[in-house]
Protein backbone atom coordinates (compact mmCIF):
# COMPACT_ATOMS: atom_id res chain seq x y z
CA UNK A 1 0.00 0.00 0.00
CA UNK A 2 2.81 2.53 -0.68
CA UNK A 3 2.55 2.97 -4.45
CA UNK A 4 2.37 6.54 -5.72
CA UNK A 5 -1.20 7.65 -6.34
CA UNK A 6 -2.71 4.40 -5.04
CA UNK A 7 -6.50 4.37 -5.23
CA UNK A 8 -8.43 3.77 -1.97
CA UNK A 9 -10.61 1.19 -3.70
CA UNK A 10 -7.54 -1.04 -4.22
CA UNK A 11 -6.22 -0.69 -0.67
CA UNK A 12 -7.03 -2.85 2.32
CA UNK A 13 -8.17 -0.76 5.29
CA UNK A 14 -6.60 -1.57 8.64
CA UNK A 15 -9.22 0.50 10.47
CA UNK A 16 -12.68 1.78 9.59
CA UNK A 17 -14.92 4.50 10.99
CA UNK A 18 -17.36 7.13 9.74
CA UNK A 19 -16.36 10.09 7.55
CA UNK A 20 -16.17 13.34 9.51
CA UNK A 21 -14.28 15.70 7.20
CA UNK A 22 -13.44 15.00 3.53
CA UNK A 23 -10.00 14.63 1.99
CA UNK A 24 -6.93 12.42 2.25
CA UNK A 25 -3.95 12.82 4.55
CA UNK A 26 -0.73 10.97 5.35
CA UNK A 27 1.48 11.16 8.41
CA UNK A 28 2.76 9.41 11.52
CA UNK A 29 0.37 8.34 14.28
CA UNK A 30 0.31 10.51 17.43
CA UNK A 31 -1.79 8.95 20.20
CA UNK A 32 -3.55 11.49 22.44
CA UNK A 33 -5.71 9.83 25.11
CA UNK A 34 -5.83 13.08 27.13
CA UNK A 35 -5.63 16.84 26.59
CA UNK A 36 -1.93 17.09 27.50
CA UNK A 37 -1.07 14.64 24.72
CA UNK A 38 -3.32 16.57 22.30
CA UNK A 39 -1.44 19.79 23.04
CA UNK A 40 1.89 17.99 22.41
CA UNK A 41 0.99 16.80 18.89
CA UNK A 42 3.91 17.43 16.47
CA UNK A 43 3.61 19.24 13.14
CA UNK A 44 2.26 17.06 10.33
CA UNK A 45 1.08 14.15 12.50
CA UNK A 46 -2.09 12.08 12.27
CA UNK A 47 -3.76 12.89 15.60
CA UNK A 48 -5.63 10.01 17.27
CA UNK A 49 -8.04 10.93 20.09
CA UNK A 50 -10.71 9.24 22.15
CA UNK A 51 -13.34 11.87 21.33
CA UNK A 52 -13.57 14.70 18.79
CA UNK A 53 -14.14 17.82 20.94
CA UNK A 54 -13.98 21.59 20.29
CA UNK A 55 -10.75 21.77 22.31
CA UNK A 56 -8.99 20.27 19.29
CA UNK A 57 -9.36 23.63 17.52
CA UNK A 58 -6.08 24.99 18.90
CA UNK A 59 -3.99 22.18 17.33
CA UNK A 60 -5.84 21.52 14.06
CA UNK A 61 -3.52 23.78 12.06
CA UNK A 62 -0.58 21.54 13.07
CA UNK A 63 -1.99 18.16 12.06
CA UNK A 64 -2.41 16.45 8.69
CA UNK A 65 -5.34 14.26 9.71
CA UNK A 66 -7.57 13.24 12.62
CA UNK A 67 -8.89 9.86 13.83
CA UNK A 68 -11.36 9.73 16.73
CA UNK A 69 -12.74 6.66 18.48
CA UNK A 70 -16.07 8.43 19.10
CA UNK A 71 -17.79 11.58 17.87
CA UNK A 72 -20.64 12.93 15.81
CA UNK A 73 -20.60 14.42 12.29
CA UNK A 74 -23.24 16.87 13.58
CA UNK A 75 -21.22 18.14 16.56
CA UNK A 76 -19.57 21.52 16.99
CA UNK A 77 -16.19 19.77 16.89
CA UNK A 78 -17.03 18.38 13.44
CA UNK A 79 -17.74 21.91 12.18
CA UNK A 80 -14.36 23.13 13.44
CA UNK A 81 -12.51 20.18 11.87
CA UNK A 82 -14.14 20.76 8.47
CA UNK A 83 -13.47 24.48 8.78
CA UNK A 84 -9.78 23.73 9.34
CA UNK A 85 -9.74 21.46 6.26
CA UNK A 86 -8.36 18.46 8.16
CA UNK A 87 -9.36 15.02 6.73
CA UNK A 88 -10.95 13.14 9.61
CA UNK A 89 -12.94 10.07 10.62
CA UNK A 90 -14.88 9.19 13.80
CA UNK A 91 -16.21 6.00 15.39
CA UNK A 92 -12.88 4.30 14.60
CA UNK A 93 -13.06 1.70 17.36
CA UNK A 94 -9.62 0.69 18.64
CA UNK A 95 -7.79 3.66 17.10
CA UNK A 96 -5.88 4.35 20.33
CA UNK A 97 -4.33 0.88 20.03
CA UNK A 98 -2.48 1.90 16.85
CA UNK A 99 1.30 2.02 17.14
CA UNK A 100 2.74 5.48 17.95
CA UNK A 101 4.81 6.81 15.06
CA UNK A 102 3.32 4.34 12.56
CA UNK A 103 2.88 5.91 9.08
CA UNK A 104 -0.73 5.76 7.86
CA UNK A 105 -3.07 7.25 5.31
CA UNK A 106 -6.46 8.66 6.36
CA UNK A 107 -9.30 8.78 3.83
CA UNK A 108 -11.93 11.17 5.18
CA UNK A 109 -14.19 10.49 2.23
CA UNK A 110 -14.49 6.73 2.83
CA UNK A 111 -13.86 6.70 6.60
CA UNK A 112 -10.85 4.38 6.35
CA UNK A 113 -7.24 4.21 7.59
CA UNK A 114 -4.50 2.43 5.58
CA UNK A 115 -1.08 1.22 6.63
CA UNK A 116 1.97 2.98 5.26
CA UNK A 117 1.88 5.95 2.91
CA UNK A 118 -0.61 5.21 0.11
CA UNK A 119 -0.49 8.77 -1.32
CA UNK A 120 3.13 10.03 -1.03
CA UNK A 121 2.38 12.92 -3.38
CA UNK A 122 0.13 14.52 -0.74
CA UNK A 123 2.76 15.47 1.82
CA UNK A 124 1.47 18.67 3.49
CA UNK A 125 -0.99 19.62 0.76
CA UNK A 126 -4.16 19.39 2.91
CA UNK A 127 -2.78 21.86 5.45
CA UNK A 128 -1.55 24.27 2.75
CA UNK A 129 -4.97 24.15 1.12
CA UNK A 130 -6.69 24.85 4.46
CA UNK A 131 -4.38 27.81 5.13
CA UNK A 132 -5.28 29.29 1.75
CA UNK A 133 -8.99 28.92 2.52
CA UNK A 134 -8.60 30.66 5.87
CA UNK A 135 -7.08 33.69 4.16
CA UNK A 136 -10.13 34.25 1.92
CA UNK A 137 -13.05 36.66 2.33
CA UNK A 138 -15.52 33.75 2.37
CA UNK A 139 -13.79 32.31 5.41
CA UNK A 140 -14.00 35.61 7.29
CA UNK A 141 -17.67 36.25 6.46
CA UNK A 142 -18.98 32.68 6.64
CA UNK A 143 -16.72 30.28 8.54
CA UNK A 144 -14.68 32.30 11.05
CA UNK A 145 -15.86 31.74 14.64
CA UNK A 146 -15.39 34.61 17.10
CA UNK A 147 -18.26 33.84 19.52
CA UNK A 148 -16.58 30.91 21.25
CA UNK A 149 -17.62 31.17 24.91
CA UNK A 150 -21.37 31.39 25.73
CA UNK A 151 -20.44 32.67 29.20
CA UNK A 152 -18.56 35.68 27.82
CA UNK A 153 -20.25 39.07 28.18
CA UNK A 154 -19.58 39.71 24.46
CA UNK A 155 -21.57 36.63 23.46
CA UNK A 156 -24.37 38.66 21.86
CA UNK A 157 -25.68 39.42 18.33
CA UNK A 158 -23.83 42.73 17.98
CA UNK A 159 -20.49 40.91 18.25
CA UNK A 160 -21.26 38.39 15.48
CA UNK A 161 -18.99 38.86 12.45
CA UNK A 162 -19.81 35.73 10.42
CA UNK A 163 -22.59 33.31 9.56
CA UNK A 164 -20.89 30.76 11.83
CA UNK A 165 -21.15 33.24 14.73
CA UNK A 166 -24.87 33.69 14.12
CA UNK A 167 -25.50 29.94 13.92
CA UNK A 168 -23.58 29.40 17.16
CA UNK A 169 -25.46 32.19 18.95
CA UNK A 170 -28.88 30.95 17.79
CA UNK A 171 -27.95 27.40 18.84
CA UNK A 172 -27.01 28.49 22.37
CA UNK A 173 -30.07 30.74 22.77
CA UNK A 174 -32.34 27.92 21.59
CA UNK A 175 -30.86 25.49 24.11
CA UNK A 176 -31.33 28.07 26.89
CA UNK A 177 -34.99 28.53 25.87
CA UNK A 178 -35.58 24.77 25.91
CA UNK A 179 -33.96 24.57 29.35
CA UNK A 180 -36.43 27.18 30.72
CA UNK A 181 -39.47 25.58 29.10
CA UNK A 182 -40.56 23.78 32.23
CA UNK A 183 -40.51 27.00 34.24
CA UNK A 184 -43.09 28.48 31.87
CA UNK A 185 -45.51 25.55 31.84
CA UNK A 186 -45.08 23.58 35.04
CA UNK A 187 -47.90 25.20 37.01
CA UNK A 188 -50.83 23.34 35.44
CA UNK A 189 -51.52 19.80 36.60
CA UNK A 190 -48.11 19.35 38.20
CA UNK A 191 -47.56 17.00 41.14
CA UNK A 192 -44.79 17.14 43.72
CA UNK A 193 -42.44 14.15 43.88
CA UNK A 194 -42.29 12.85 47.46
CA UNK A 195 -38.96 11.14 48.10
CA UNK A 196 -36.13 10.93 50.61
CA UNK A 197 -33.79 12.00 47.81
CA UNK A 198 -33.45 15.82 48.05
CA UNK A 199 -34.72 16.63 44.55
CA UNK A 200 -37.49 19.23 44.62
CA UNK A 201 -39.31 18.09 41.48
CA UNK A 202 -42.66 18.97 39.94
CA UNK A 203 -43.93 16.06 37.81
CA UNK A 204 -45.98 16.52 34.62
CA UNK A 205 -47.61 13.49 33.02
CA UNK A 206 -48.00 13.58 29.24
CA UNK A 207 -49.93 10.29 29.30
CA UNK A 208 -49.17 6.88 30.70
CA UNK A 209 -46.35 8.11 32.91
CA UNK A 210 -48.15 7.90 36.27
CA UNK A 211 -50.08 4.95 37.66
CA UNK A 212 -53.88 5.39 37.49
CA UNK A 213 -54.42 5.12 41.25
CA UNK A 214 -52.07 8.10 41.83
CA UNK A 215 -53.28 10.48 39.14
CA UNK A 216 -55.46 12.50 41.50
CA UNK A 217 -52.82 12.88 44.19
CA UNK A 218 -51.01 16.18 44.70
CA UNK A 219 -47.89 14.37 45.94
CA UNK A 220 -46.69 11.12 44.38
CA UNK A 221 -43.99 8.61 45.27
CA UNK A 222 -41.36 7.52 42.74
CA UNK A 223 -42.99 4.07 42.75
CA UNK A 224 -46.15 5.64 41.26
CA UNK A 225 -44.29 6.76 38.15
CA UNK A 226 -44.43 3.98 35.55
CA UNK A 227 -42.36 5.69 32.85
CA UNK A 228 -39.72 3.21 31.60
CA UNK A 229 -36.86 5.74 31.37
CA UNK A 230 -37.74 7.26 34.77
CA UNK A 231 -37.62 3.88 36.51
CA UNK A 232 -34.23 3.15 34.96
CA UNK A 233 -32.88 6.57 35.96
CA UNK A 234 -34.30 6.37 39.49
CA UNK A 235 -32.62 3.01 40.06
CA UNK A 236 -29.34 4.92 39.90
CA UNK A 237 -30.51 8.08 41.67
CA UNK A 238 -31.86 6.13 44.65
CA UNK A 239 -29.14 3.46 44.74
CA UNK A 240 -28.40 2.85 48.48
CA UNK A 241 -24.65 2.94 47.78
CA UNK A 242 -24.93 6.63 46.89
CA UNK A 243 -25.18 9.41 49.48
CA UNK A 244 -27.21 12.55 48.75
CA UNK A 245 -26.14 14.14 52.04
CA UNK A 246 -23.96 17.24 52.03
CA UNK A 247 -20.35 16.83 51.00
CA UNK A 248 -18.34 15.82 54.08
CA UNK A 249 -14.79 16.31 52.78
CA UNK A 250 -13.90 19.60 51.11
CA UNK A 251 -10.33 20.81 50.66
CA UNK A 252 -9.36 24.31 51.78
CA UNK A 253 -8.63 25.23 48.16
CA UNK A 254 -12.00 23.84 47.12
CA UNK A 255 -13.78 25.87 49.79
CA UNK A 256 -11.97 29.05 48.74
CA UNK A 257 -12.87 28.36 45.12
CA UNK A 258 -16.53 28.06 46.10
CA UNK A 259 -16.33 31.33 48.03
CA UNK A 260 -14.75 33.08 45.05
CA UNK A 261 -17.46 31.71 42.73
CA UNK A 262 -20.17 32.89 45.12
CA UNK A 263 -18.71 36.39 45.34
CA UNK A 264 -18.35 36.84 41.61
CA UNK A 265 -21.93 35.64 41.04
CA UNK A 266 -23.51 33.55 38.34
CA UNK A 267 -21.81 33.82 34.96
CA UNK A 268 -23.48 35.49 32.03
CA UNK A 269 -25.29 32.90 29.99
CA UNK A 270 -26.10 30.63 32.92
CA UNK A 271 -29.25 28.71 32.11
CA UNK A 272 -31.04 28.68 35.48
CA UNK A 273 -31.01 30.61 38.75
CA UNK A 274 -30.87 29.32 42.32
CA UNK A 275 -34.47 28.74 43.41
CA UNK A 276 -35.83 28.14 39.92
CA UNK A 277 -38.39 25.35 39.69
CA UNK A 278 -37.16 21.85 38.81
CA UNK A 279 -39.41 19.78 36.63
CA UNK A 280 -39.86 16.24 35.37
CA UNK A 281 -42.00 15.45 32.33
CA UNK A 282 -42.92 11.79 31.86
CA UNK A 283 -44.85 9.48 29.55
CA UNK A 284 -44.86 5.71 29.25
CA UNK A 285 -41.64 5.71 27.22
CA UNK A 286 -40.45 9.31 27.70
CA UNK A 287 -38.59 11.37 30.29
CA UNK A 288 -37.45 14.98 30.39
CA UNK A 289 -35.65 16.17 33.53
CA UNK A 290 -34.72 19.82 33.95
CA UNK A 291 -33.17 20.63 37.30
CA UNK A 292 -30.78 22.73 39.30
CA UNK A 293 -28.80 20.57 41.71
CA UNK A 294 -26.46 22.28 44.17
CA UNK A 295 -25.42 25.16 41.91
CA UNK A 296 -25.16 23.19 38.70
CA UNK A 297 -27.66 22.52 35.96
CA UNK A 298 -28.73 19.20 34.53
CA UNK A 299 -31.06 18.38 31.66
CA UNK A 300 -31.93 14.88 30.50
CA UNK A 301 -34.20 13.94 27.60
CA UNK A 302 -34.84 10.28 26.82
CA UNK A 303 -37.06 7.88 24.91
CA UNK A 304 -36.81 4.18 25.81
CA UNK A 305 -38.99 1.57 24.11
CA UNK A 306 -38.73 -1.92 22.70
CA UNK A 307 -37.76 -0.68 19.23
CA UNK A 308 -34.11 0.39 19.38
CA UNK A 309 -34.16 2.70 16.36
CA UNK A 310 -36.26 5.31 18.23
CA UNK A 311 -34.38 5.18 21.51
CA UNK A 312 -32.23 8.11 22.56
CA UNK A 313 -30.64 9.69 25.63
CA UNK A 314 -29.55 13.32 25.63
CA UNK A 315 -27.76 14.73 28.68
CA UNK A 316 -26.64 18.32 29.32
CA UNK A 317 -24.65 19.52 32.34
CA UNK A 318 -23.18 22.90 33.27
CA UNK A 319 -22.03 24.99 36.20
CA UNK A 320 -21.16 24.52 39.85
CA UNK A 321 -20.33 26.43 43.01
CA UNK A 322 -16.53 26.45 42.55
CA UNK A 323 -14.34 28.54 40.26
CA UNK A 324 -14.11 28.02 36.51
CA UNK A 325 -11.06 25.74 36.59
CA UNK A 326 -12.66 23.28 39.02
CA UNK A 327 -15.96 23.32 37.12
CA UNK A 328 -14.03 22.44 33.97
CA UNK A 329 -12.35 19.56 35.81
CA UNK A 330 -15.72 18.16 36.86
CA UNK A 331 -16.92 18.36 33.26
CA UNK A 332 -13.80 16.39 32.27
CA UNK A 333 -14.67 13.80 34.93
CA UNK A 334 -18.16 13.46 33.45
CA UNK A 335 -16.70 13.29 29.95
CA UNK A 336 -14.35 10.46 30.96
CA UNK A 337 -17.17 8.42 32.50
CA UNK A 338 -19.65 8.97 29.68
CA UNK A 339 -17.13 8.07 27.00
CA UNK A 340 -16.36 4.86 28.89
CA UNK A 341 -20.11 4.11 28.95
CA UNK A 342 -20.35 4.47 25.18
CA UNK A 343 -21.88 7.96 24.96
CA UNK A 344 -20.93 10.53 22.38
CA UNK A 345 -19.71 13.66 24.16
CA UNK A 346 -19.21 17.30 23.22
CA UNK A 347 -17.58 19.31 26.03
CA UNK A 348 -16.81 23.03 26.00
CA UNK A 349 -15.28 24.13 29.30
CA UNK A 350 -17.77 23.28 32.05
CA UNK A 351 -20.61 22.77 29.56
CA UNK A 352 -21.11 19.13 28.56
CA UNK A 353 -23.54 17.57 26.09
CA UNK A 354 -23.74 13.78 25.76
CA UNK A 355 -25.91 11.43 23.73
CA UNK A 356 -26.66 7.77 23.13
CA UNK A 357 -28.85 6.87 20.16
CA UNK A 358 -30.37 3.68 18.76
CA UNK A 359 -29.41 1.44 21.67
CA UNK A 360 -31.65 -1.57 22.54
CA UNK A 361 -33.96 -1.16 25.51
CA UNK A 362 -31.74 -3.07 28.03
CA UNK A 363 -28.69 -1.01 27.05
CA UNK A 364 -30.64 2.26 27.20
CA UNK A 365 -32.03 1.40 30.64
CA UNK A 366 -28.57 0.45 31.91
CA UNK A 367 -27.17 3.75 30.59
CA UNK A 368 -29.92 5.72 32.36
CA UNK A 369 -29.17 3.94 35.63
CA UNK A 370 -25.51 4.88 35.26
CA UNK A 371 -26.56 8.47 34.57
CA UNK A 372 -28.57 8.48 37.80
CA UNK A 373 -25.55 7.25 39.71
CA UNK A 374 -23.33 9.79 37.96
CA UNK A 375 -25.62 12.72 38.77
CA UNK A 376 -25.55 11.76 42.44
CA UNK A 377 -21.80 11.13 42.61
CA UNK A 378 -20.80 14.27 40.71
CA UNK A 379 -22.88 16.58 42.91
CA UNK A 380 -20.51 19.19 44.42
CA UNK A 381 -17.54 17.18 43.13
CA UNK A 382 -16.05 20.40 41.73
CA UNK A 383 -15.00 21.22 45.32
CA UNK A 384 -12.76 18.13 45.44
CA UNK A 385 -11.17 18.08 41.97
CA UNK A 386 -7.88 19.99 42.19
CA UNK A 387 -6.13 18.67 39.07
CA UNK A 388 -6.19 16.12 36.24
CA UNK A 389 -4.84 13.36 38.48
CA UNK A 390 -7.87 13.78 40.77
CA UNK A 391 -10.15 13.55 37.73
CA UNK A 392 -8.57 10.24 36.73
CA UNK A 393 -8.66 8.91 40.29
CA UNK A 394 -12.34 9.66 40.84
CA UNK A 395 -13.21 8.33 37.39
CA UNK A 396 -11.52 5.02 38.23
CA UNK A 397 -13.46 4.85 41.50
CA UNK A 398 -16.80 5.42 39.76
CA UNK A 399 -16.15 2.89 37.01
CA UNK A 400 -15.09 0.35 39.67
CA UNK A 401 -18.39 0.86 41.54
CA UNK A 402 -16.76 2.58 44.53
CA UNK A 403 -19.61 5.07 45.01
CA UNK A 404 -18.95 5.43 48.76
CA UNK A 405 -15.93 7.61 47.95
CA UNK A 406 -18.30 10.31 46.66
CA UNK A 407 -20.22 10.63 49.95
Amino acid sequence: GTRRGADSTRLRAKLRGRPLAPGRAVGAIHLAPDQAAVDAVPEGAILVVRQATPELARVLERVNGLIAETGSPQSHAATLVRQAGVPAIVDAVGALRLAPGEPVGVDGNRGEVYAGNPWPELRDRPRRRAAARRAGVAHERILRLALVDPGDRDFRPERASSVHDLVRLVHERALAAIFRLGDLHSGHGARRLASAVPLDLEVLDLGGGIAEDSRGARRIAPESICSLPFRALWAGVADPRVSWAGRQLVSTAGFLSVMQGSLTGTEAGALRRLGDRNYLVVAADYLNLNARLAYHYAMLDSVVADHAEGNHLGFRFQGGAAGRERRDLRARFLETILLALGFGVDRRGDLLNAWLRGAPRPSSEAALTQLGLLMACSRQLDMLLADESAVRSYARSFLAGDYGRFG
